[in-house]
């Protein structure tokens, strides 16, 4: 849900890209009563973010082998491959940045893409890039993020996976500097290619470190004060079905809702 009432999500489409059948995503925003009013396909504007990031694995003729656990089955869009691998859509709030440059404008998307490990602003009305952080431009590199936020102070909070370094981070990024200014990490944090980072109103964060079942509550001075594991994952249980069907212990994203939204919620149901 955005500030003005509307509804962003995502979907896919394919095309034949370097010989390869390869899904490129797609913003859709839609009004409350299901009207289509916005649609912001990667493939139309691939050049345009192409300029900003070196060649990736897709970016090779089709003689280039690429690896075979960089391949997907055919998925529901018909892809083999997913060129971007868009994970995350927020808005820009009100921030302390504000005017001080076109990209921190309330109101703009940030974006981020898990391939390429790229994080980019654009303009909330014509999807201009305004800003980007790639990969090695910010400090012990960012690696296949997610779940980027901007903060009222004007700095960005991201879900630094470390895919390849094989440890994960928070940080809290100057979008000027491009420098962390708070990090977290510890040495058994690590989610691979999922997870989440939420900050709370009381300034605290809502972490998930998906591939482990694991969620926890984190402070600013790098307190963990509230923890949940996958049930599954506490029990220490290796179920039938987890065998059977491959099931993993794992929670792709928690995020936190305030008493009073839970609340209406209720109430509603209840009538």
């Amino acid at each position: 849900m955005t500030p003005k009432g509307t509804v962003i999500t995502f979907t896919k489409e394919v095309h034949i890209y370097q010989g390869r059948d390869v899904e490129f995503d797609v913003i859709l925003e839609f009004d409350k009563d299901g009207q289509l009013i916005k649609r912001f396909s990667l493939w139309d504007h691939l050049k345009e973010f192409q300029q900003f990031h070196k060649k990736l694995e897709l970016d090779m003729p089709k003689t280039f082998v690429i690896p075979e656990e960089h391949r997907e089955k055919k998925s529901v869009w018909g892809g083999s491959y997913d060129y971007y691998h868009l994970n995350s859509l927020s808005i820009l709030p009100s921030n302390a940045r504000e005017g001080t440059h076109p990209a921190f404008r309330a109101g703009n998307w940030l974006i981020s893409f898990r391939h390429g490990s790229m994080v980019f602003i654009l303009d909330q009305d014509t999807q201009q890039i305004l800003w980007r952080a790639i990969y090695d431009q910010v400090p012990d590199r960012l690696e296949g993020p997610h779940a980027p936020q901007m903060l009222a102070n004007g700095n960005i909070l991201i879900l630094d996976n470390g895919r390849y370094r094989k440890w994960s981070r928070i940080i809290e990024l100057d979008p000027v500097t491009l420098k962390p200014v708070w990090e977290f990490k510890e040495q058994d944090f690590y989610t691979l290619s999922q997870g989440y980072v939420q900050r709370l109103p009381n300034d605290n964060m809502l972490v998930t470190e998906a591939e482990n079942g694991y969620v926890f509550e984190l402070t600013g001075d790098k307190k963990i004060v509230w923890e949940f594991y996958h049930p599954d994952q506490q029990n220490k249980t290796n179920s039938t079905d987890e065998k059977k069907w491959g099931l993993r212990q794992e929670i792709y994203r928690m995020t936190s809702y305030s008493k009073e939204e839970i609340d209406r919620l209720l109430k509603r149901n209840a009538q």
